[in-house]
């Protein structure tokens, strides 16, 4: 593809993303400046490069780059894995209780109701009514 135009030269001016948006075509770097703008309005830092990065830029290689705050040591506790006993791995539980209550508790609830009908037996017409 023979356009003409050398795509590793650095363009001299460069429209405004609003233009660039209107017109709905530019080159890379107007692009560039398009997503830039874009992502500085919706709060992340951006910035448009050009150039050739290195290896270690790219691989983002900070082994060259010292930590800046204090290494603080800080000493571990041992802890001492539990010591099981032998024929003490595995224990058996006891058996579920399977017994319906459902008859007890009817009797219990039976119980209860009949006695707060008595209390306010007692408490409307008091005892001499039984």
């Amino acid at each position: 593809m023979q356009s003409g135009y050398n795509f590793s030269k650095v363009p001299n001016r460069l429209i405004s993303p609003e233009t660039l948006l209107r017109r709905r075509k530019g080159n890379s770097y107007e692009m560039a400046t398009l997503l830039a703008s874009m992502l500085i309005g919706a709060g992340h830092p951006a910035l448009v490069v050009s150039g050739v990065a290195r290896e270690e830029t790219i691989l983002n290689d900070q082994l060259a780059v010292s930590y800046p705050y204090p290494i603080v040591e800080v000493e571990a506790e041992e802890v001492k894995p539990k010591v099981e006993k032998p024929g003490q791995k595995y224990k058996l539980r006891g058996l579920p209780d399977l017994k319906s209550h459902l008859e007890e508790d009817m009797a219990e609830v039976h119980r209860q109701k009949e006695a707060e009908e008595k209390r306010i037996q007692d408490e409307l017409f008091g005892s001499k009514w039984r």
